[in-house]
């Protein structure tokens, strides 16, 4: 009996000893439960809340909450190793309550830790940072560091970083088990998933920006821009580009580039552009072109191909420059060299020939009236040249000087009756007869938008050149009147009509019709010469001014209409 009794006495010990057991391993399971629910939660929240950061801080801190809810530590931060130097990794943010870390770069030569971390790829813990033989003593004391924990961060089993954390001051040792170790490693690899996920969309955000400003600075650029496929239909044009071509974005785009003006009235330099083209060569030149509203322009013009090089072109962007002032102001230097080299040897000539009959006279013991006199034209005669090349030469520098102040309204009709009654007053001076009649239109109030001094210079321009085609007893009408947003001012003469062939050569400078025995032999003489500059400057102020000059046979062969098409004042 005793025998069983303490039998049973050693069993219910036993019985006892293993209820304790399973009773504490039973808490053990419930407690791991419990801290992998809350890991498990803890990943949840942090996966969420990375989905919808928008900057790497929202990324750390979002970590940092999930450390201190789960872990304990109240401070975390993210290294990031440099793009071009792997053995450097640079501080990318932190936050906690030591959010300050003085180490903004991190040097792996010569750090144990992060040699170890580079080499492995795996966790670094450090228990007590002031003791640890791998830690840099001076930086744990800089910045009062004592455990350390740096997980790797890994992206496709390439490091792309570290996320560390651990205690400061007086925070004291905290002892890291492998659990938490797993935690942290785990929520490396979600961070470093976010930070791609953030940089990717920061490249593309940046790229997005850029290309705004690419557009924005196409839409505002001065030079005209279009883009074009492979079969040079026009894809886009910029609003220079309609302004300098005069052409509206709804009716270039969609159409082909080869039919805009200045190439379709030029096959052999389209040729030449478009075998650039195609074999994926830029082209650059200039181009002459005549607007749908007549306006005539100098361009410089690249065509440059887009794709790789060896395949074919992809697309094409063309830059145009309009050059037409530059041109301008090459050519009136041209003429100014001409004029001054050239015409002012008539001149010159006969005021030395004044001089030498001067002397003559001086010399001679009665004066001789006749020669006086002689001289007295002779010299008036050149004072009138020179005085004709200054003004010349000085509108052809205003024409090639960009305009920068707004044009004052002008009477043209009040311009033209002043130009009328001194063309008859120097008429008469030189014997001719042509009457010169004024119509009545002259008197309405047309006003220009142009210098008044310019429209006088073209006005008696071409009021000198119809007398010089207008016989005498013959007579020459001028009439205004307004076509759309132009006035029109018409020169009409009766006599002689011009040549298709001088027609088409009227604005080039020097060129005249007129017998060389004829040259300056006056301003209103009947087929006289001249600087063969009248009617080229006539055309650079119409440019000028965006207006249009042009000569033409009267429809009944007698005579000509020269007509001034000058913009009205708005």
């Amino acid at each position: 009996m005793l025998e069983l009794t303490v039998a049973l006495g050693g069993f219910g010990i036993a019985l006892a000893g293993a209820l304790v057991h399973l009773r504490r391993r039973l808490y053990d399971i419930q407690t791991e439960l419990a801290l992998g629910r809350a890991e498990a939660d803890a990943h949840l929240r942090l996966s969420r809340e990375l989905e919808t950061a928008n900057t790497y801080l929202d990324i750390l801190r979002a970590a940092e909450v999930a450390i201190r809810s789960t872990l304990g530590f109240t401070t975390a931060w993210i290294y990031l190793a440099e793009p071009d130097d792997p053995n450097q990794f640079r501080l990318l943010t932190a936050a906690g309550e030591k959010d300050d870390l003085p180490l903004p770069l991190l040097d792996v030569k010569g750090d144990a830790m992060m040699e170890e971390i580079v080499s492995s790829h795996r966790a670094v813990v450090v228990e007590d940072g002031r003791t640890d033989p791998r830690t840099n003593k001076d930086r744990v004391r800089e910045s009062k560091v004592i455990s350390i924990v740096n997980v790797p961060m890994l992206m496709a089993d390439k490091l792309v970083g570290c996320l560390g954390t651990g205690t400061f001051g007086e925070e004291g040792v905290r002892k890291v088990v492998p659990r938490e170790i797993k935690f942290l490693e785990e929520m490396g690899s979600r961070i470093a998933v976010a930070l791609d996920r953030l940089r990717q969309f920061n490249i593309r955000q940046e790229e997005h920006k850029n290309l705004l400003k690419l557009i924005k600075a196409i839409e505002f650029a001065g030079d005209g821009i279009l883009v074009a496929d492979a079969n040079y239909t026009v894809t886009y044009i910029n609003p220079a580009f309609e302004r300098i071509m005069g052409i509206p974005r709804e009716s270039a785009i969609g159409q082909p580039m080869v039919n805009f003006r200045g190439l379709t009235e030029r096959p052999s330099q389209l040729a030449e552009i478009l075998a650039a083209g195609n074999q994926g060569v830029a082209w650059n030149g200039k181009l002459e072109i005549k607007r749908a509203d007549g306006r005539e322009m100098v361009l410089d013009a690249t065509l440059s191909p887009v794709g790789e090089p060896g395949k074919a072109p992809g697309g094409y962007v063309a830059v145009l420059r309009d050059i037409t002032g530059e041109e301008r102001l090459n050519r009136a230097k041209d003429y100014f060299v001409q004029v001054t080299s050239h015409e002012m040897r008539t001149p010159l000539t006969k005021l030395q020939f004044c001089s030498h009959l001067i002397n003559e006279l001086v010399n001679r013991a009665a004066r001789q009236e006749d020669d006086l006199a002689k001289c007295g034209v002779v010299m008036s005669e050149a004072y009138r040249s020179l005085q004709t090349i200054m003004d010349t030469t000085t509108t052809l520098t205003d024409m090639a000087t960009p305009r920068t102040e707004k044009a004052l309204p002008v009477n043209i009709g009040a311009v033209v009756l002043a130009g009328i009654a001194q063309a008859k007053e120097e008429m008469a001076a030189e014997g001719r007869r042509v009457e010169l009649r004024a119509d009545a239109s002259l008197q309405a109030d047309h006003l220009a938008a142009i210098s008044i001094g310019h429209l006088t210079k073209a006005v008696m321009e071409i009021l000198s050149n119809a007398v010089k085609f207008t016989p005498d007893g013959k007579g020459i009408l001028a009439r205004a009147r307004v076509e759309g947003s132009n006035v029109l001012l018409e020169v009409v003469n009766e006599g002689v009509g011009i040549t298709a062939e001088d027609s088409h050569r009227l604005f080039t400078p020097f060129y005249s019709t007129e017998k060389i025995d004829h040259h300056s032999s006056g301003r209103y003489k009947f087929k006289g010469g001249g600087l063969g500059l009248g009617l080229a400057v006539v055309k650079m102020i119409m440019d000028h001014y965006g207006g249009a000059v042009r000569v033409e046979n009267r429809p009944d062969g007698q005579g000509i209409v020269t007509t001034l098409s000058i913009p009205l004042f708005a």
